[in-house]
């Protein structure tokens, strides 16, 4: 075998049209927050591209619906990104490949979720108290469930908190509506 420069090599590496498919997925890859926005681009991101088609990893399947709404906006923003290379025909959404490939495993919570937001006179848990245990979940739980109950009027029937449609609807809350 006769030797071969190195840079003949990674000429013919840069000239495989696999090659030039994969640099346009790791370009996408890089500005996919601009292409979807940073809040999307937390519950998604671009897999793989082969024929054309563009195989988009989501958490969950209503995200994938409701992406799969927007596919031609997306189709023409990723043009623009890519330019006249070989043309993206389609986007293809996919719950599978999200758990699989997440490094960490899971979604962090977001800032603003219920079980991180502090209650009236309880203290959000600390960030850097490490993992909350079982027992601590189901007390917190337990105490947002109380304290939004709390916060409604009462059913005039069972004297439980009640949302307030329910109330102007059946003159009271939703169970005792459908209790005989």
């Amino acid at each position: 075998m006769k030797p071969v420069s190195l840079s003949s090599l990674l000429g013919d590496l840069v000239r495989n049209p696999q090659m030039a498919r994969n640099q346009r997925l790791v370009q996408l890859q890089k500005q996919w927050p601009k292409v979807v926005g940073e809040a999307v681009a937390a519950h998604c991101r671009p897999l793989k591209l082969q024929d054309g088609v563009l195989t988009v990893a989501v958490c969950g399947a209503v995200w994938a619906q409701n992406l799969g709404y927007q596919r031609r906006l997306l189709v023409g923003k990723i043009a623009e990104i890519w330019g006249a290379a070989e043309p993206l025909r389609d986007i293809r959404f996919e719950t599978t490949g999200w758990y699989a490939r997440e490094k960490t495993g899971r979604v962090p919570l977001a800032p603003e979720h219920p079980l991180l937001v502090p209650l009236a006179g309880h203290p959000a848990p600390a960030p850097g108290a490490g993992p909350p245990t079982l027992q601590d979940k189901l007390e917190r739980l337990r105490t947002l469930a109380r304290w939004r109950g709390e916060q409604l009027p009462e059913c005039p029937r069972c004297r439980m908190g009640a949302p307030q449609g329910e109330l102007v609807r059946w003159g009271m809350c939703g169970s005792c509506a459908v209790r005989p």
